[in-house]
């Protein structure tokens, strides 16, 4: 056994050697991940996405209705209306609205006050409630801009306009976060799946063009150490990338990650990059050229990288697709990245996404051991 460490050990570092001296390579470790993150942190912008919101109209008024109805005709807000105050929180803590907005029970008389006097009356408050950080900018803009519409239809332009909002931030006990923080997941596991994958499964098909794996057969050793030995030194490579690709991120999204948080991801990072470098090596050694094998990578990585979507994916596709989605290797560490990065998850929690990373692994390592069987 200490022999075949040491064979493996000479590998990591003679492949290491390798891969430094390798400019093009060097920029696809370090520059690539930069420029990703970069670009999705562009393409989110200030949130400018929808929100959902729910509304109570505890009014049930001409003026409440009109409220109503100009609230709909927003186009980025997805308008629900709830029978009562609780409904509202609830849904607003369980995540299945972005805000909560009432409407008072006085606000017809109110209006009808400043009818009758416009110089002296009281200010009509709309409360709206909202997850500290999540969209509050947005969504307060947008209504807003509801209100300034209330007032111009009632009370014309040359009026004072009297409705105000009021903001009251409801703080469960987590950090404040935004949805286009969700893209940084994503491309951490956009980084991590090509960088492993590609890498590993074009050295696998250079091995095979060169005959170096018959080779390798042919030695006293097995040839599952030496190969190991450079998927290891691939896997800590991609290790990097997506390193560069967390801090980048942490920069440009301005996300402030616990210490802890941060320690915890990095041994997710590598078995990430752990797992796709054998799935790439056993796509390389499966082809017949580079070329083939580039063909072959494509084929499995793109569709991977659609199912790393954490920033709509809940959203975006039906039940049964994102069922399947939990079961594809990429799921268990994009999961992990996604809620470590908004919440608080437990470690049994992190410790059921590992084990179904080292299933993965485990099978993948099965084929691998199969294909260089000597």
């Amino acid at each position: 056994m200490r022999r075949e460490l040491k064979n493996i050990w000479e590998f990591v570092k003679n492949h290491f050697k390798n891969r430094v001296r390798t400019k093009k390579f060097l920029i696809w470790v370090i520059i690539t991940p930069m420029l990703l993150i970069g670009f999705l942190n562009l393409i989110g912008g200030e949130d400018e996405i929808d929100a959902k919101i729910a509304v109570l109209d505890e009014d049930r008024s001409e003026i409440s209705n009109l409220t109503m109805s100009l609230i709909r005709s927003e186009d980025r807000l997805d308008m629900r209306e709830v029978g009562g105050f609780q409904e509202g929180i609830d849904m607003l803590k369980d995540g299945d609205v972005d805000a909560f907005f009432v409407i008072p029970e006085d606000f017809s008389d109110k209006w009808s006050d400043i009818r009758n006097d416009s110089e002296y009356h009281d200010t009509i408050a709309l409360d709206v409630y909202h997850l500290r950080g999540a969209q509050e900018d947005l969504i307060r803009t947008i209504l807003k801009g509801v209100t300034a519409d209330i007032n111009e239809f009632v009370l014309g332009e040359d009026m004072e306009k009297p409705v105000e909002l009021v903001s009251r931030p409801l703080d469960l006990g987590e950090r404040d976060w935004s949805y286009t923080d969700l893209l940084l997941p994503s491309g951490m596991m956009i980084v991590i799946l090509q960088s492993g994958f590609f890498a590993s499964s074009d050295n696998a098909s250079a091995l095979t063009e060169a005959m170096l794996d018959k080779r390798l057969g042919m030695s006293p050793v097995s040839s599952i150490y030496p190969i190991s030995g450079m998927i290891i030194m691939d896997a800590l490579f991609t290790t990097l990338a997506g390193l560069i690709a967390l801090v980048s991120g942490l920069a440009l999204f301005q996300i402030a990650l616990p210490p802890l948080k941060f320690l915890l991801m990095i041994p997710l990072i590598f078995s990430s990059s752990l797992l796709f470098s054998y799935m790439g090596n056993c796509i390389g050694k499966l082809s017949s050229d580079r070329a083939a094998t580039q063909g072959l990578s494509s084929m499995v990585v793109f569709p991977l990288v659609f199912f790393s979507q954490a920033y709509l994916f809940s959203t975006m596709f039906p039940d049964y697709v994102i069922l399947i989605s939990k079961f594809l290797p990429i799921y268990p560490a994009a999961d992990v990245f996604k809620n470590l990065l908004i919440s608080s998850p437990s470690i049994s929690y992190v410790g059921i996404r590992l084990g179904q990373s080292f299933i993965w692994l485990i099978g993948v390592l099965i084929i691998f051991i199969y294909l260089y069987r000597d």
